[in-house]
């Protein structure tokens, strides 16, 4: 089991010696696993660094899992974005596929 660093946003891996080798580290121990579990933060876009490391994922034939990390907080962040909106109800399910639908980009 290998728990690798945390991956910020694409500028950040710029400007530190730390975030890009950390990125480095977490795409090569994907790529050797014999399993994946990605977990992710919820409550934030998906940085590129994420994205790119999940498109890895998706590309591997050995077995992996997304984990999303503070769902409540995501449920609670689209109601409070929604709150005006004539669609302001959300749902566990509703969510999960707007999430898959825009993680898969």
């Amino acid at each position: 089991m290998i728990d690798t660093a945390g991956v910020r946003k694409k500028r950040q891996m710029v400007s530190s010696d730390i975030e890009f080798y950390s990125f480095h580290r977490a795409q090569r121990s994907i790529r050797r696993a014999d399993v994946v579990m990605m977990l992710i933060d919820g409550t934030d876009p998906l940085s590129q660094p994420v994205t790119s490391l999940r498109n890895i994922l998706l590309n591997k034939t050995s077995p992996s899992c997304l984990v999303v990390n503070k769902w409540d907080l995501s449920m609670a962040k689209a109601r409070e974005i929604r709150k005006d909106s004539a669609d302001a109800e959300v749902d566990d399910e509703q969510l999960m596929k707007e999430f898959n639908r825009v993680s898969a980009h």
